[in-house]
């Protein structure tokens, strides 16, 4: 098992990532008090329709990222038991994958064939 997978699982069981994750699925998750209230708040503005429909825009952004970080830990467990390998660094943190170098004779080429 890497060490990544370890910490990340260790991360996962501890009690404080648990009350993390409650406090904000109870704020953000799906019925979440922080998130039907402000939506609340600009359904009841007076403000230019386009003002506030951007101001939406911005919370469900934000709501959908702050959601996606909450499950990052547990998604990288899943993939690092899948691969069952300890991926670089930068590419944990990115989410970027490495390609592989490609082949001299193919260097010079484009879509189009040879130049």
């Amino acid at each position: 098992m890497s060490e990544l997978r370890e910490d990340l699982a260790d991360l996962l069981g501890h009690a404080g990532w648990r009350w993390f994750a409650a406090k904000v699925e109870a704020e953000w998750g799906a019925g979440g008090s922080r998130f039907e209230t402000t939506l609340d708040r600009f359904a009841d503005s007076r403000d230019e329709d386009r003002v506030v429909l951007e101001q939406i825009r911005q919370i469900a952004v934000c709501r959908r990222e702050i959601l996606r970080l909450l499950k990052l830990p547990q998604e990288e467990v899943r993939k690092l038991q899948q691969t069952g390998a300890s991926p670089a660094v930068n590419t944990t943190v990115t989410g970027l994958t490495v390609r592989q170098a490609l082949a001299p004779e193919l260097v010079a080429q484009s879509r189009r064939g040879a130049l």
